[in-house]
């Protein structure tokens, strides 16, 4: 191919690219100016607290930040995690102490951010403040794991405290494509291994993949997945479309021309190659991104559409009812004692809570359909992470230059 068309064709990409990360700034400004304070406390009160309710932890320490992620996270440093499970604690107390202690909790998820830091003591100090305030008897705790901090011992203590689901981000297993992610701690042999061990053991556990990021082809994508197949096969999987988000470094050298990504139309592909290997190899589609083997998991997927969850930490999301609003607190608050959360949303229209009730589960789980919708869906999802990662890390500088 003549160097003149190829450098066309990286012009083209960069420029892409550039409007898609434009996008994400405009429509998440957009956003952020119609933002109103909520009275969080209020809107949990208001709520029927016969329905159940979801609850996400945020641990936002890392031994690494993986390139491609746009969470609030910082590198992991002596002390600082100890302080800011304390505030942490009196975090939870605050929010969750409107609820009633009847409160059902279906689902306690601790993600990151490297939960896999926290020591065993400090999630059985979490679950039981969380336990304190509302029922979560009936509740299934997952917690996130980088494969690095797989284990035998730390898996077992987490199990002997209440952890019931793990959920190990792999991501994808070319070792060349990690290098690009910033995921070196671990490599491809090792992820395998560390889930082999999972196996063995007979724990639930999830693994996460990834396609479309920078430097993935369909090739290495494919061989992601047989491998994973011939050699771990877990019972659930959900794969994540890389979002070219605001806030993470490799949306930079993407506009920069440094890396190039999958376009559109291969992004698409990798997704509808994905979904049709799973299903043949005997999974069931239990959302746009998540297939699983087991019968249980597809029962809980099905009967959490629409469910509420609140977010607790520092730049968490919440949904409660057609409340849909961010904690504008950062990890300097909590790791020197001030719990300083104050809460942005709004409220939206009687339709769109329909839609988000009833949304997003496959109807069809055949092998030889043909299912363009959920290649983009998988697309709408990436697009509006990238938004929402635009008003997590921006909300508070935004509103600051505005004022």
């Amino acid at each position: 191919m003549p160097a003149e068309r190829l450098s066309d064709m990286a012009k083209s990409l960069t420029n892409i690219n550039s409007a898609e990360s434009f996008m994400h700034r405009k429509v998440g400004e957009m956003v952020i100016g119609r933002l109103q304070p909520v009275d969080v406390k209020a809107v949990l009160a208001d709520r029927d607290q016969k329905r159940d309710l979801g609850i996400y932890v945020h641990i936002p320490f890392c031994t690494e930040i993986c390139s491609f992620c746009a969470f609030h996270r910082e590198v992991a440093r002596p002390g600082r995690q100890d302080a800011y499970v304390e505030t942490l604690v009196t975090h939870m107390d605050d929010i969750l102490g409107g609820l009633s202690t009847a409160q059902p909790v279906d689902s306690i998820y601790f993600g990151g951010g490297t939960p896999g830091l926290l020591r065993a003591g400090e999630v059985e100090k979490l679950l039981s403040t969380i336990s304190q305030r509302v029922d979560i008897k009936d509740s299934r705790v997952t917690f996130e794991l980088h494969p690095q901090d797989v284990n035998r011992e730390y898996i077992a203590e987490l199990s002997s405290v209440g952890v019931a689901r793990f959920s190990v981000g792999v991501q994808n297993l070319s070792d060349a494509e990690r290098s690009v992610l910033n995921r070196g701690l671990t490599s491809a042999n090792q992820d395998i291994a560390k889930l082999k061990m999972l196996g063995d053991m007979g724990v639930v556990f999830n693994v996460d993949l990834m396609f479309g990021t920078p430097s993935q082809t369909f090739r290495s994508w494919g061989d992601t997945l047989k491998r994973l197949m011939d050699e771990a096969k877990p019972r659930e999987i959900t794969l994540y479309q890389y979002v070219n988000a605001y806030g993470a470094s490799t949306r930079i050298d993407i506009e920069r021309g440094i890396l190039a990504r999958p376009g559109i139309a291969e992004r698409h592909r990798m997704y509808d190659f994905a979904k049709r290997t799973l299903l043949e190899e005997g999974y069931k589609q239990t959302s746009v991104l998540t297939f699983s083997s087991s019968p249980e998991q597809r029962k809980r997927k099905l009967l959490n559409r629409g469910r509420d969850f609140i977010g607790l930490g520092p730049r968490t999301y919440s949904k409660i009812g057609r409340h849909f609003f961010i904690n504008d607190a950062n990890t300097v608050d909590f790791v020197e004692g001030r719990d300083n959360a104050r809460f942005y949303g709004f409220t939206a229209p009687d339709w769109f809570s329909r839609i988000s009730e009833t949304a997003s589960v496959p109807t069809v789980n055949s092998s030889r359909a043909k299912d363009v919708l959920g290649s983009w869906e998988s697309e709408t999802i990436a697009q509006a992470y990238g938004v929402l990662y635009y008003i997590l890390n921006q909300q508070r500088i935004y509103r600051r230059t505005k004022s």
